[in-house]
């Protein structure tokens, strides 16, 4: 008699004995806590779709701190809301709101990774366990030679569907749970950026003299892999030299690097190796359009 997938799969289940319950339980708060996270992400990328991180980068270069409130407030994506909270809170302490508001992201962003992180531990766990019963059950028979064929054989069926399913279980979470840590680092990078960006860019506005405005230097970064410091082309093996000249002209340099969103992240990563090893502490970093970190 042919037997339908779904009496199979019960089958299967009721012969892996007792432990296939808490590997059940184990696989439903799992796929739950999958499903919720994909919808919660997936939420998080069309907010990050229409941010105008831009602009309040602009606003606050230019003073205009209200709008770039407005402008924050008016967005729910998770880069926006730390600078809202920032710029909300900046007179008594830029740096601890913006620390604050970017934790309060980050645990959001970061909700269900411990449970797939228990799931991956525990499902061979609860399969071994089940191994062990299932030997257990089969070597109680084998002295009763009319049970011992049909007895021995089920054991070592329910050993090997627990050990099975439990190994299956920690696959199906270890996936999930790699792609979504992912995802919290990449939202932390760019809550970390953010966070630079917003300080620089008040820190130079609160001196607001001709001076410390002088004392902030563009370095671009193009996707053809070309270095610019203020629209100069400049050879990146002069880099080093030339920024040590300028900071020792000027003590209080500000350095605000800018990517094409296409460049290169080796020679991203190469030119920021280069600016630390010319001694510039005070940097500001911002990709020229704002990639969603969904789709890095």
């Amino acid at each position: 008699m042919n037997m339908s997938f779904a009496n199979i799969i019960l089958n299967t289940f009721f012969r892996g004995g007792p432990i296939m319950w808490p590997l059940l339980l184990t696989a439903i708060i799992a796929f739950a806590t999958v499903f919720e996270r994909i919808f919660w992400w997936s939420m998080v990328q069309l907010r990050r779709k229409g941010s105008r991180l831009s602009e309040v980068y602009n606003f606050l270069k230019s003073g205009q701190i209200e709008e770039a409130v407005k402008l924050a407030q008016a967005s729910k994506d998770p880069v926006m809301k730390m600078i809202w909270w920032g710029l909300t809170h900046h007179e008594t302490s830029l740096q601890n709101a913006l620390q604050v508001a970017a934790g309060f992201e980050l645990k959001e962003a970061g909700r269900g990774l411990a449970i797939l992180d228990t799931t991956v531990t525990l499902g061979p766990l609860l399969g071994l366990l089940g191994t062990v019963t299932g030997i257990m059950n089969a070597f109680h028979f084998v002295g009763n030679e009319e049970l011992a064929a049909v007895k021995v054989s089920g054991g070592i069926a329910e050993a090997l569907i627990a050990t099975a399913t439990g190994l299956a279980l920690a696959i199906f979470a270890l996936i999930p749970f790699n792609y979504f840590s992912r995802k919290v680092a990449n939202l932390q990078f760019d809550l970390e950026t953010a966070a630079s960006n917003v300080e620089l860019l008040l820190q130079s506005r609160n001196r607001g003299t001709a001076e410390t405005k002088s004392d902030i230097l563009t370095l671009s970064i193009k996707d053809n892999g070309k270095v610019l410091l203020e629209k100069t082309e400049i050879d990146r093996n002069e880099l080093v030299d030339v920024l040590k000249r300028r900071k020792e002209q000027e003590p209080n340099l500000h350095l605000y690097v800018q990517a094409d969103a296409n460049a290169n992240q080796g020679d991203v990563a190469n030119i920021l190796d280069k600016v630390w090893a010319a001694g510039i502490q005070k940097i500001g970093f911002q990709f020229k359009e704002e990639a969603s970190p969904l789709g890095r």
